[in-house]
């Protein structure tokens, strides 16, 4: 993964379009986010599930999760945004549950008046406990693409949701709410 968080600091120095200043916009969010996943079948090896095969294994079971995610995305090219994505949070009602996720960040955004929409592709490791500390974790990578949209509220803070499903065996849906912090007014 630290190879990943590299090469989008690279990418974002070098093909970034620059402000005013010669400078590069970029974005700051913190958001909180709910996922839910479905139950999976016993053999399932995908986002929320690891090798275990015991048949009590909470890993098989439908369930919700709350995070709160911390991202920093860049202006590319032609109205294009790469950037880096934590999550961290809880599977609700699962004691000793922890959930963690380290991601790359790509996507296109378009404004429209006051509102910007973006579409975009997650994608890096996540990591799911679902016992106590001395338990291994359930880790996987991902890929989720997104639905984005952001209502400018000032000339550099805005506020918007997402949506988006985690590709593969296992149906996680994603759904979250962010505040967004940008380096110039509108990004310009």
């Amino acid at each position: 993964m630290h190879r990943s968080a590299a090469l989008v600091v690279v990418l974002l120095a070098t093909t970034a379009s620059a402000g005013p200043r010669g400078e590069r916009a970029m974005q700051l969010e913190v958001g909180i986010n709910t996922r839910h996943y479905a139950a999976a079948s016993h053999d399932a090896d995908v986002a929320f599930r690891g090798d275990m095969s015991v048949p009590e294994d909470p890993s098989l079971e439908a369930g919700n999760a709350l995070t709160t995610s911390l991202r920093f995305t860049g202006k590319a090219r032609w109205n294009t945004f790469l950037g880096i994505e934590a999550e961290a949070g809880k599977l609700l009602g699962v004691e000793h549950s922890n959930l963690a996720g380290a991601y790359a960040v790509s996507g296109m955004r378009h404004d429209v008046g006051p509102l910007r929409i973006a579409a975009e592709l997650v994608a890096g490791r996540r990591w799911v406990r679902y016992e106590v500390l001395h338990k291994s974790d359930a880790a996987t990578w991902i890929a989720e693409p997104r639905v984005r949209g952001d209502l400018w509220l000032a000339p550099q803070l805005t506020v918007g949701g997402a949506v988006g499903a985690t590709i593969g065996d296992r149906s996680v849906w994603m759904a979250g709410v962010y505040i967004g912090l940008h380096s110039f007014d509108f990004d310009r």
